[in-house]
């Protein structure tokens, strides 16, 4: 199973992410759902860094996503970082919601890192 957990802050504000494990949907290599969730992940990821420049802690490992932004960066950029989050969770979610027994999102709510 895959295991989603989204770290919001008390405003609700997301503040980091983290994807672990596989899907088991299909054979290693071919399947669709790790793919479609490692897709996510990794696009929200590159805009955050590539296209934001945004101050953000991450790794990725086999089967493993983690990104935790710095709560310090200004509020413009903060609110873009936002939208790059929540349309990554949204579409996370659609996902799980069509193969709940393959993907399990948390929400978590997580002291400030700074």
């Amino acid at each position: 199973m895959i295991k989603i957990t989204i770290s919001r802050n008390a405003h609700g504000s997301i503040v980091g992410y983290s994807i672990s494990g596989h899907a088991n949907f299909d054979q290693y290599g071919k399947d669709v759902l790790c793919a479609a969730v490692s897709m996510a992940g990794q696009t929200a990821l590159l805009g955050l860094v590539q296209f934001l420049s945004a101050d953000v802690e991450w790794k990725v490992t086999e089967g493993n996503l983690c990104c935790r932004l710095n709560e310090r960066m200004d509020s413009d950029k903060m609110d873009k970082c936002q939208a790059i989050l929540e349309t990554m969770v949204l579409g996370l979610k659609n996902v799980a919601k069509q193969y709940k027994s393959h993907i399990y999102i948390v929400e978590e709510e997580v002291q400030p890192n700074v």
